[in-house]
């Protein structure tokens, strides 16, 4: 079993679909950043801007505005920061000022993109996704779901390499929750350990989503246990990277399962 590590969903927008207007002025979301290191974050994934269906598309200037400061913050205490955007004008200004990840839910779509993370020589994470922000009303992908996610996956990988990033410092992530049906992301769970064969670290980012109320009937409040359920099968299936927002919980989950395999 991997030794996963834990990512820190840090939300600093007013309208994210778990904990938006929580962590969106800089005092309070350098607070909750430093609670989920304290409680077992190995990495603050930093994000400006919902992907939520329906959400309002926000401007370069506003995201970065909401971001950069928490990002320098961050950085002068020491802490590992993934930058959560899609916005070459948000990525530079961040990597400019030392983030370490840079976490595309576009997967580098854009060439600038890819040129950055050449440039700074950071990890980069790709998401599988069918739109962004989500569009419910259209689901693309079939029951070959895992084959279509690598597939698509396997192609930015190519367009990154194309720009000069080296394939070990890409992360890939199936994108749960982005043009999948529920009974969709639940097989891209079950079969994470395919994704391996891209070459790449795994991330796997189900927390708190929306599939959990359509697969099992659970309500925004009563998804901790199902998303940590879901993330022990992600550590047992091979994957590198968690990213939740209950960190302590998760952080726990993971140690046990440690001291479990550990006796084998």
């Amino acid at each position: 079993m991997k030794d996963a590590k834990i990512v820190g969903v840090l939300n600093v927008t007013p309208n994210s679909f778990y904990d938006g207007g929580k962590h969106n002025e800089e005092d309070k979301a350098v607070e909750k950043a430093l609670e989920m290191i304290e409680n077992g974050a190995d990495i603050i994934d930093v994000g400006g801007e919902s992907t939520k269906p329906d959400a309002d598309p926000v401007t370069p200037e506003e995201e970065k505005n909401r971001v950069l400061p928490v990002v320098k913050r961050l950085q002068s205490q020491g802490i590992k920061v993934s930058v959560d955007t899609r916005k070459p004008l948000v990525a530079e200004a961040c990597l400019e000022e030392g983030a370490d990840i840079l976490n595309d839910v576009t997967a580098l779509e854009k060439k600038k993109m890819r040129d950055l993370v050449a440039k700074h020589e950071c990890k980069a994470i790709l998401m599988d996704s069918d739109s962004v922000p989500v569009d419910r009303s259209s689901f693309k992908y079939t029951d070959e779901v895992v084959s279509e996610a690598k597939e698509n996956l396997e192609g930015r990988i190519k367009a990154a390499e194309e720009a000069g990033v080296d394939r070990e410092e890409l992360i890939v992530d199936p994108g749960i929750g982005f043009g999948k049906t529920p009974e969709q992301d639940a097989r891209l769970i079950a079969n994470l350990d395919s994704f391996q064969e891209l070459g790449c670290d795994v991330m796997l980012g189900c927390s708190r989503k929306s599939f959990f109320s359509e697969l099992k009937d659970y309500p925004q409040e009563k998804r901790l246990i199902p998303s940590v359920a879901a993330n022990q099968i992600g550590v047992m299936r091979g994957a590198d990277y968690l990213r939740v927002h209950d960190v302590e919980e998760t952080a726990r989950m993971v140690k046990t399962l440690e001291a479990i395999e550990s006796e084998r």
